[in-house]
């Protein structure tokens, strides 16, 4: 067992309390919310659909030509496969990735897209092709219209993030502040003494300026461990950082030594 024991009074319960509050508003402050609410995937269901319909109605070279799984990415093997093309590159490359794709969620739901074949009349009949091509415009639209949507609503999320990360930032340090200058007078909502700053306190508009008006005297009452005198309630000078006396900060880095641990 060891010796160390940590000694402890109310003020240092109100301290950690205070201390703790800020942690977790750093915390929330800093996370990845487009990370954590995860914007919407292409293609939808409902377009994946239309794309199966495509499927089944189109000639027999979409089917063969473009495989279901590939061993490199598909920009480059959307490159390779048109090499030899002698229409537009760029065209034959969206075509090969789209059927690509295609093919490769039929593959994942286990469907047969192995469709039977089209003979050379069934592909030449005006009323076959003029259907084909109606069903690719559909499917192009509806392609354009997801990804339209999808753009949207990641803009949108990323405005929400960064206004709920600036929200709380402002919480955090007080409004246009990104950063808390410890307890230095006169610098980011400090004014010269305790006594000034902490007359009117912030009400939440910058919690680390509140909490250090509720910085209380700890075990080691003669420190000036949270950067300044604090024998009353309403006294004390503001000391820059730094300057060795904020014990309570260091102390939590290190931190805690309880009765039990090595």
């Amino acid at each position: 067992m060891s010796n160390n024991i940590t000694r402890a009074t109310a003020g240092d319960a109100s301290n950690a309390a205070d201390f703790s509050v800020l942690c977790t508003l750093e915390q929330l402050a800093s996370t990845d919310l487009t990370a954590t609410y995860k914007a919407i995937e292409l293609p939808p269901s409902a377009v994946t659909a239309i794309d199966e319909i495509v499927a089944a109605a189109t000639s027999q070279a979409n089917i063969s030509a473009v495989p279901d799984a590939i061993t490199k990415p598909e920009e480059d093997a959307a490159t390779e496969a048109c090499q030899s093309t002698t229409t537009d590159k760029q065209t034959c490359k969206d075509h090969w990735i789209r059927w690509h794709k295609i093919k490769k969620d039929l593959k994942a739901k286990e469907k047969n897209y192995q469709y039977q074949t089209l003979s050379i009349a069934e592909r030449q009949n005006p009323a076959a092709a003029q259907y084909q091509l109606e069903l690719t415009r559909i499917a192009r639209a509806a392609h354009a219209k997801a990804t339209t949507a999808k753009n949207i609503a990641d803009n949108e999320l990323k405005a929400a993030s960064n206004a709920a990360t600036k929200h709380m930032q402002n919480a955090q340090f007080g409004a246009s502040k990104t950063v808390f200058h410890k307890v230095t007078a006169n610098i980011a909502h400090m004014q010269t003494s305790r006594t000034a700053s902490c007359k009117t306190p912030n009400s939440g508009k910058s919690l680390a300026h509140d909490m250090m008006c509720l910085c209380a005297e700890d075990s080691e009452g003669s420190a000036k461990f949270c950067g300044f005198a604090v024998k009353g309630c309403d006294g004390g000078a503001w000391q820059p950082a730094g300057n060795g006396l904020q014990r309570d900060h260091h102390r939590m880095r290190k931190g805690p030594k309880t009765a039990g641990q090595p």
